[in-house]
């Protein structure tokens, strides 16, 4: 058994954070490993967006470090 994981980086503002979110749940939904994303992000992105993307990713058991 393979314990290799994919490390996605992706850095968005929040106006770009939907787009971001829906790449990173296709990529997520296409591994045939597991993955760790690492989102890139400034002082300008609201706590409850950080939040939905935390539980999108929660819900597919998908680590985030910001």
């Amino acid at each position: 058994m393979s314990t290799e994981t994919l490390e996605l980086v992706c850095a968005a503002d929040e106006r770009f954070l939907p787009h971001a979110a829906a790449m990173l749940l296709s990529a997520i939904e296409k591994a045939q490993m597991p993955v760790r994303v690492h989102f890139l992000h400034d002082d300008g992105l609201s706590t409850d967006m950080l939040a939905a993307l935390r539980r999108m990713l929660d819900a597919s058991a998908t680590p985030l470090r910001t």
